[in-house]
């Protein structure tokens, strides 16, 4: 800044800038302050909007989400429940019973096969 700025109440570097009422016509000029408002506000309607369909978004995964929690929960009920009755299928109790209902007759005498040697017939 110039020394003699003060006391000429101008800038000879920039006269487009000398005195405050041009500025605030500048300023003016460029910014309206209807235009801002409205800007304002329509900004304020997009932001608002964007908002609601997230909130909406994220409510929806929510409800989603635990939907597919209760699916699990039913999954893992069920899987438990079948590997009980797996279990209880398999046991040597159930076996016998199943064997007695198919009328098989137990063997009196049971042989026993060895195998001598690694010899295997080849059949050509």
């Amino acid at each position: 800044m110039c020394k003699s700025w003060k006391k000429e109440r101008s800038n000879h570097h920039f006269p487009e800038f000398s005195k405050k009422g041009r500025i605030l016509k500048l300023i003016s000029d460029h910014f309206n302050w209807m235009r801002l408002a409205v800007s304002f506000s329509v900004l304020a309607v997009i932001v608002g909007f964007v908002y609601l369909f997230s909130a909406n978004f994220v409510a929806t995964k929510g409800y989603k989400m635990e939907e597919l929690q209760n699916k699990i929960d039913q999954l893992k009920e069920e899987n438990k429940n079948l590997n009980l009755k797996y279990i209880e299928l398999k046991s040597m109790a159930n076996l016998s019973t199943e064997v007695a209902k198919m009328d098989l007759v137990a063997s009196e005498k049971a042989e026993v096969l060895s195998v001598l040697g690694s010899t295997v017939a080849l059949n050509h």
